[in-house]
């Protein structure tokens, strides 16, 4: 259920961060696989 928000929430976080999303349909069992990819920022990754 829901009213598919969620999936339009995704897609415009991950734009702002100049990332990739991406939705495939599974046609072998019911349902739909998701993909968000970001750049890692190497400054951060070092802080971390």
């Amino acid at each position: 259920g829901g009213i598919g928000l969620g999936l339009s929430i995704v897609s415009r976080i991950t734009q702002l961060h100049h990332g990739q999303f991406f939705l495939q349909n599974r046609q072998e069992t019911s349902g739909t696989r998701a993909w968000v990819r970001l750049k890692k920022d190497q400054y951060v990754a070092n802080q971390i």
